[in-house]
């Protein structure tokens, strides 16, 4: 089931250092534009926004969840979280896993749901926006992921386990 919980106090804090990697979402945007651009010149209408991804993401950051849960080893207890007041969906567990693997099962959505849709909608035409718009949604609430990432290469010694 869903436990429900506060995040703590805290939270300004790390909104602030998840902003600073918006740049590099729509660093990606622009480059799945270009892609698509260069790739099916002379350029026509491929719209950027699709109605389908902007209601596909809110199911997705379930799925977003489930594959960092789907990433721990079989054996590992994982528990969803939902902060609602904080707008948080989380995926929780205490089981040790190598540093290595952490970092996969971090980067596992990003890679899944936000890589993959703009790579997709840039190599084929026939995508409309919808692919694009999840895309770029899913690499949204996947920076939380990456300051993970970020904190984890600085802070954890090479052969150690995160837990």
């Amino acid at each position: 089931g869903v436990q429900t919980c506060a995040l703590p106090i805290y939270l300004a804090e790390l909104n602030r250092q998840v902003r600073g990697f918006l740049p590099v979402v729509l660093g990606l945007a622009v480059v799945a534009i270009l892609a698509r651009w260069l790739l099916w010149w002379p350029p026509g209408w491929w719209g950027c926004f699709g109605v389908v991804g902007l209601v596909l993401f809110l199911p997705g950051l379930l799925l977003h969840e489930f594959l960092h849960a789907l990433c721990y080893p079989r054996s590992a207890p994982c528990e969803l979280w939902l902060a609602p007041r904080e707008g948080a969906l989380l995926v929780v567990s205490t089981f040790p896993v190598s540093k290595a693997r952490f970092l996969f099962l971090s980067l596992a959505p990003s890679v899944v749901l936000g890589m993959l849709p703009l790579v997709l909608w840039a190599a084929v035409p026939a995508l409309q926006g919808d692919a694009f718009t999840f895309g770029v949604l899913s690499l949204f609430s996947c920076t939380g992921d990456w300051l993970n990432v970020k904190n984890t290469v600085q802070q954890v010694p090479a052969g150690a386990m995160v837990q």
